[in-house]
């Protein structure tokens, strides 16, 4: 299997693998079902947005005999990311400088590229390619624990309720599923080392990275990232560098990806950022445009222009997405996909013509599959009621129903 030391062929049967395991959890008083005696198959999917062609290995962790453990932890990170992010606020109000880079969405890096309107001179797209495969394990636990113990001593609680879909901080002594911090670092320790896959007919164990397709892959690799980024800010505040520390002012990280504006040494710095382990790859040739998560960016005289990005308009065949009314789908539905398009069409365009040209062309994908034009109009319009703050950046007709009857037509 590729992955630079990543898996390790492990010489068990997976019945053997799998009873250890349960044996194992029993201290964290999981019990995984019958059903979940299984461990994660390994797949490989085509990237066919890469010229040539690469293919991603991901290990589908749903269903497993850790699957349980992988919830657990999952939902303490999630609960941990937010609380991080806002005592990384707080710091940020007091000394005006920013300390967490973490995005969830690409409306938040468009938000950034509208603060640095007038002062973008380039853009550097960079791509943590071996992120779940390369992860260290000391470092990343490492990280994971720093980040428990700050914020425990920051809530005044060293224990975690874990519910159905939150975790939240508790007194040790309050009922349901509590776990103190030291249980869920060792927690978090277990699942990230034990982790097994069926591939090739053989057992393998992963030696490195952070198992794809689990729970917490996610939020292992981003609560971490952020305690890196957090630490190297720190670093300089401390040591009186205020202006290297402000150079990342226009950076922003959405799990693996990089956004930088206006940092030519952007993969120097990131070495002093993140580990050895983790290694960054220069993603656009140009630095006055790129292709940025769902967005197209360029930028002119210090202005940045976005529109819409679809990886799948690159493919060297036709993709086929959007929902078809002849699917078990109610036809509702069906149509107010096309009213979310409309609004995140809005939300990623600077300008007015490229938000018409995109939905023009979702217009006639959606018409040859029969959709009716005026139902659509009729979401179109409810869109444009709805969102009339954000649609009114642009200046708009009048008659909105005209002006869909202009974009259709």
């Amino acid at each position: 299997i590729p992955g630079y030391g990543t898996y390790e062929f492990f010489q068990e049967y997976e019945a053997e693998v799998i009873d250890r395991t349960r044996s194992s959890l029993l201290r964290f008083k999981i019990e995984p079902e019958e059903k979940e005696s299984k461990l994660a198959l390994l797949y490989q999917n085509p990237k066919f947005h890469k010229n040539p062609p690469k293919m991603r290995y991901i290990a589908g962790n749903v269903g497993t005999v850790t699957s349980k453990l992988d919830k657990i932890v999952a939902l303490t990170l999630k609960m941990c990311k937010g609380h991080f992010q806002n005592l990384c606020n707080k710091s940020r109000e007091f000394s005006g400088i920013r300390y967490c880079f973490d995005v969830q969405t690409s409306t938040e890096v468009k938000a950034m590229f509208e603060s640095a309107s007038g002062l973008a001179g380039s853009i550097s797209i960079n791509d943590f390619s071996t992120l779940y495969t390369l992860f260290d394990h000391d470092h990343l636990l490492s990280n994971i624990t720093w980040l428990l113990g700050r914020l425990s001593k920051n809530s005044g609680m060293y224990h975690v309720r874990v519910g159905h879909d939150k975790a939240w901080w508790v007194r040790g002594d309050s009922e349901g599923d509590v776990y103190s911090v030291a249980e869920l670092i060792e927690m978090t320790d277990y699942l990230v080392r034990n982790t097994y896959i069926k591939a090739f007919g053989s057992i393998f164990r992963q030696n490195r990275g952070i198992i794809m397709g689990g729970k917490s892959s996610g939020w292992l690799s981003d609560c971490s990232l952020m305690v890196d980024e957090y630490r190297y800010v720190d670093s300089k505040v401390k040591s009186g560098l205020t202006d290297e520390a402000k150079i990342l002012e226009f950076f922003r990280r959405y799990r693996d990806d990089c956004t930088s504006l206006n940092v030519q040494n952007f993969l120097e710095i990131a070495g002093q950022i993140y580990p050895p382990s983790l290694s960054l790859t220069q993603e656009n040739d140009n630095d006055k445009g790129a292709d940025v998560l769902d967005m197209n960016v360029e930028i002119k005289d210090g202005l940045i222009r976005t529109k819409v990005y679809c990886k799948a308009d690159a493919f060297p065949f036709r993709v086929v997405t959007m929902p078809f009314l002849e699917s078990n789908l109610d036809k509702g539905v069906c149509y107010r996909v096309f009213y979310g398009q409309v609004v995140r069409f809005q939300r990623l365009c600077t300008y007015r013509e490229d938000f018409e040209l995109r939905t023009r062309h979702l217009l006639d994908l959606l018409c040859e599959r029969g959709y009716k034009v005026s139902l659509l109009g009729r979401q179109f319009c409810r869109a444009v009621d709805k969102y009339i703050s954000d649609f009114q950046q642009w200046e708009l007709p009048t008659d909105v129903r005209g002006w869909f009857r202009q974009i259709a037509s």
